[in-house]
C-alpha cells in the first residue's frame, strides 16, 4: 500500500553526529496478504500491530467488506485482537485471505 498517512509505511528518523550517520527506525516486517483469486497486497507493519489492521489494509486496497474475510496463517484463523508477533510472523511471510462462508445447506 502506498499511502503516506498509512502507519504501515516504513518510517525513517536519522541522526547525524560527527560525520557519522546513525539510523533509527521502527522495526517493520513485510507481509504479503494473498487471496485465492490472485489478488495480493503487501504491507509493512510493526510486530505489535493487530491482525485486524492487516485485514483492514487488504479490504481497503481491494474495496471489499471487512466482515466478509478472515486471515489464515499456517492453517490457523488469526484472531483480530491479536498482535502480529503473537503468531511469530516474520519478514516476507504470506497470510491467506479467505472469504467467510455465510448461510448453509438445507
Amino acid at each position: 500500500m502506498h499511502n503516506e498517512n498509512n502507519s504501515n509505511i516504513e518510517s525513517y528518523d536519522g541522526d547525524i553526529n560527527n560525520n557519522s550517520c546513525e539510523e533509527k527506525k521502527d522495526e517493520r516486517i513485510k507481509i504479503s496478504l494473498e487471496a485465492g483469486n490472485s489478488s495480493k497486497t503487501v504491507v509493512l507493519a510493526k510486530p505489535t500491530a493487530r491482525t485486524s489492521k492487516l485485514l483492514k489494509a487488504y479490504c481497503a486496497e481491494h474495496n471489499v467488506g471487512f466482515n466478509s474475510y478472515r486471515l489464515i496463517y499456517k492453517g490457523k484463523v488469526l484472531k483480530e485482537d491479536e498482535a502480529i508477533s503473537d503468531y511469530n510472523l516474520k519478514d516476507g511471510d504470506t497470510i491467506n485471505v479467505v472469504a467467510v462462508q455465510t448461510g448453509g445447506c438445507l
